[in-house]
């Protein structure tokens, strides 16, 4: 369903960029002639006209161009422009993935999955380090004291936005492709998308192609369902521990695990509740990752610790660690 819903995605950004591009062939606005004051010949109305027709839809479509530049400012189109690229390359990659389609029709794919799925993550970080960048330097705009200094960057390395920039980084450069890897950052990328373009495209009185299509209505679909997807998001972001700790068996290595771990421990007590230029309709990262750690607890550890007391006490130990409050100092 995931699948078949990130090609649906990736042919609406084709047809958004064809709306915006290709003119509509009203004339309606074009001039009357009458037929006493046609006092040239054919051959100089037939250029005329030609002329009118010609020049209309290309000032159409410069207005229309206009006007979208102006409701799309430069960190809107930067913002546009990651989010894109974020979801074509994950579709790209998982599209690398699935047989009856690499082999198929996009054989390319399959040879290009790593890079696929690194542009997928370089990209998102691209928008992350941007939303970081230009925070900072309004934060840092007013601060007169060490002390709030310290308060404001401990403000942004608790922040959504440094959080996920450190995941893209470890998947980026991981030791082979993680697709499920990809769900984190494609949630907040996918909502960031739609919302530039429902401001955009979105008309009251519904008589644009993008509301005739019901493409408002998906967008307010996904706005009543944001809770679900971060949810899911959060879970995602815990069942890669799993990969992770098998990968460190099999390697001996318990580097990645330690500081995976400790990833997941700040995502635990986040407090943010934006990412991009978006905000939370519910609640914030910490909570949706303390009801994941519920669901798992209830449903998979609560029945083997009741049995093994071993286990118990193991779980207890976890529990704690991430419970406890961080120290919040640089």
């Amino acid at each position: 369903m995931c699948r078949a819903f990130l090609f649906l995605l990736c042919f609406l950004c084709i047809l958004s960029f064809s709306i915006f591009l290709l003119p509509k062939n009203d004339f309606d606005s074009l001039p009357v002639l009458d037929t006493q004051e046609m006092k040239f010949s054919l051959h100089s109305s037939k250029s005329s006209i030609n002329t009118l027709t010609t020049e209309q839809p290309r000032r159409r479509r410069r207005r229309r161009r206009r006007t979208m530049m102006k409701m799309m400012d430069f960190r809107t189109a930067v913002f546009f422009l990651c989010t894109t690229a974020t979801l074509l390359s994950t579709t790209c990659a998982i599209a690398g993935f699935l047989p009856f389609l690499s082999l198929t029709f996009f054989p390319l794919l399959r040879f290009h999955i790593q890079r696929t799925y690194r542009v997928a993550f370089f990209s998102a970080c691209l928008a992350f380090i941007y939303r970081i960048g230009y925070t900072l330097k309004k934060l840092t705009g007013g601060v007169t004291t060490q002390e709030q200094m310290r308060k404001e960057l401990n403000a942004v390395t608790s922040s959504n936005g440094f959080q996920l920039t450190m995941f893209s980084v470890i998947f980026a450069f991981y030791s082979r492709p993680l697709i499920i890897a990809l769900f984190p950052i494609c949630v907040p990328a996918l909502y960031q998308w739609f919302t530039i373009v429902h401001k955009i495209f979105h008309s009251e009185d519904g008589k644009s192609l993008y509301t005739k299509v019901g493409m408002s209505r998906i967008f307010s679909f996904l706005q009543e369902k944001m809770h679900v997807a971060l949810s899911l998001s959060a879970l995602m972001e815990i069942v890669i521990l799993a990969v992770i700790v098998t990968d460190s068996v099999r390697k001996r290595s318990v580097g990645k695990t330690f500081m995976y771990v400790m990833w997941l421990r700040s995502r635990y007590q986040c407090e943010d509740n934006t990412v991009f230029r978006i905000k939370y309709t519910y609640y914030n990262t910490g909570y949706y990752h303390k009801e994941a750690w519920k669901s798992l607890n209830q449903n998979l550890f609560a029945p083997l610790t009741s049995r093994v007391p071993a286990l118990q006490r193991v779980s207890d130990g976890i529990a704690m660690a991430f419970t406890q409050p961080r120290s919040r100092g640089i």
